[in-house]
């Protein structure tokens, strides 16, 4: 996927290839932490604490687990608090494999046809409580210490916690089997096992992963009805103040279009329900007919000049010439959302509004807003922002060199993609740990990109020769890109002289940070 993303694809091919992409990321990572099992019951994993989006996260997840969901046409239904920010300091990849085992294995004991549902909340204090069985930080286990020390990052008064359900309509689990679910290569019955397989691993994982961030798990049931999961993690930001959504926006309106008959219709309502959250000023019209509707009744109509309209619209409604018209009289925005992505006036379709967070739905409604109240032919000042610093990296890139030790002509092929998109001012490929060898000894390079497996010479071998070459000039940095994710395969690595360890698979940004780390002259 990663090779197409720089052709011209339409949205819809867009969506494939994110689809493509996100399920191997997950996939990746459930094999690595079965792999990695082991260190998961000594304690000793690590977790890479960073702030970055839950939207994408929520958004790798669901569409990992979309392709599951189908197989049994279960469909899955999204419930976001409006005061969860978009941004939350966690380990996102263990998030990401919490939530991918819990809805996994809610679609799997779901009936065919079901439902499933993921509640993401705000839990304050007084409503961290379980009527079922809970494991964690705060439940009864002895084992539940948490791995990561958040101590030195707590505030006052404390932070409430985020609160993940996970809810299904299938068989339902007996009260007196709620412990053992959370039990390694255990299931709640022969049957399940025999119907559903599975190792019975998905579950401790999952505990350990989430008493490991700090939080706690608990499930709970009613037999042949529903079964509910339950994670709390905690939140070490302040909550989105609905409130502060207004202002902004105080001087927009948003015209939620879509027809009640459509597929549209109950989303609309979502999304207006969402937006007033925050005390926007919305407005629900069920076809493009109705947008004169909006206008003062002036001959001719005008509206007020400090006025401005977002337009919400369902694509299965939208009307070019009446949105045309429409725009000549107001200062107004495009937003379109539905499945086919079929609106070529929409500078970004959405898809399914309900997949996002609506601090995040906020923001994309912000940004449509802006780019009215901007200056005409002018970014806002936050694009602006946005392209000087990338222009700044790729300028600083462009004076890099880096040779890059791989010998599969497909890994040589997506690592090429990636420096090109990284504006890398020169990059070589050796095709073994020899010819790297032999290479860096006659050109200076920036950065070596060294795999470990390969033929006639291994990685780490010729990690060793290169750093051992005497004279000539300054020995670079070498950062060990491999397959191999276990602690032991890392020890060797770094005890060769590797600067740092990246397994594969890996994204560009993984890329991107470890140039700035380990590369001279790049900020």
């Amino acid at each position: 996927s990663l090779l197409r993303k720089d052709s011209d694809l339409t949205p819809m091919q867009e969506q494939s290839m994110r689809m493509v992409e996100a399920s191997g990321e997950v996939l990746a990572a459930v094999v690595n932490d079965v792999l990695d099992y082991s260190k998961l019951e000594s304690g000793s994993v690590d977790f890479d604490i960073a702030k970055r989006s839950l939207q994408d996260t929520l958004n790798t997840v669901t569409t990992a687990i979309s392709s599951k969901a189908s197989e049994k046409n279960v469909s899955l239904t999204t419930v976001y608090d409006p005061r969860v920010p978009e941004y939350i300091k966690t380990d996102h990849r263990r998030l990401e494999q919490i939530l991918f085992n819990l809805l996994g294995n809610s679609i799997k004991f779901s009936k065919e046809g079901g439902t499933i549902e993921l509640h993401v909340l705000i839990a304050d204090g007084a409503d961290h409580v379980c009527n079922g069985y809970k494991y964690g930080s705060s439940g009864g286990s002895s084992e539940s210490e948490s791995t990561y020390d958040w101590s030195c990052e707590t505030t006052s008064p404390p932070l409430p916690m985020l609160r993940f359900i996970v809810k299904d309509y299938g068989k339902g689990i007996a009260s007196d089997e709620f412990e053992k679910v959370f039990e390694p290569f255990s299931q709640t019955a022969d049957e399940t096992k025999r119907v559903n397989g599975g190792t019975g691993l998905g579950l401790a994982i999952t505990t350990k992963l989430v008493t490991g961030l700090g939080g706690d798990i608990s499930v709970d049931s009613r037999l042949g009805e529903w079964s509910c999961f339950t994670v709390n993690l905690p939140l070490h930001e302040r909550p989105l103040d609905t409130s502060e959504g207004s202002k902004e926006l105080s001087d927009t309106t948003i015209l939620i279009i879509s027809q009640n008959a459509e597929p549209s219709g109950p989303v609309s309502s979502k999304i207006a329900e969402y937006l007033q959250a925050y005390n926007l000023n919305t407005v629900s019209l069920s076809s493009m007919e109705q947008l004169q509707d909006v206008l003062p009744q002036n001959d001719p109509p005008v509206a007020s000049d400090d006025r401005k309209y977002v337009c919400l619209v369902y694509e299965g409604c939208y009307n070019s010439d009446l949105y045309l018209g429409f725009s000549r009289k107001v200062k107004c925005s495009l937003l379109t959302f539905g499945p086919k992505f079929t609106v070529q006036e929409t500078a970004k379709p959405i898809g399914c509004p309900l997949k996002y967070l609506p601090s995040t739905l906020l923001r994309m409604v912000q940004e449509r807003a802006s780019v009215i109240n901007g200056p005409s032919g002018s970014p806002s000042k936050r694009q602006s922002l946005v392209r000087t610093g990338s222009t700044s990296n790729q300028q600083t890139f462009q004076s890099l060199k880096i040779l890059v030790v791989e010998d599969n002509k497909i890994n040589q092929k997506v690592m090429s993609n990636m420096l090109k998109r990284l504006k890398i001012g020169c990059f070589e490929i050796a095709n073994n740990g020899l010819e790297a060898v032999e290479m860096e000894s006659r050109t200076e390079y920036d950065l070596i990109l060294m795999d470990v497996e390969m033929p006639v010479m291994n990685g780490i071998e010729a990690c060793k020769k290169i750093l051992a070459r005497e004279g000539g000039h300054t020995r670079p940095p070498v950062v060990f890109v491999t397959a191999h994710a276990m602690h032991a395969h890392q020890t060797e690595c770094s005890k060769a002289g590797g600067v740092a360890f990246l397994p594969k698979p890996f994204k560009i940004d993984k890329i991107s940070e470890v140039i700035h780390s380990f590369c001279k002259g790049v900020s």
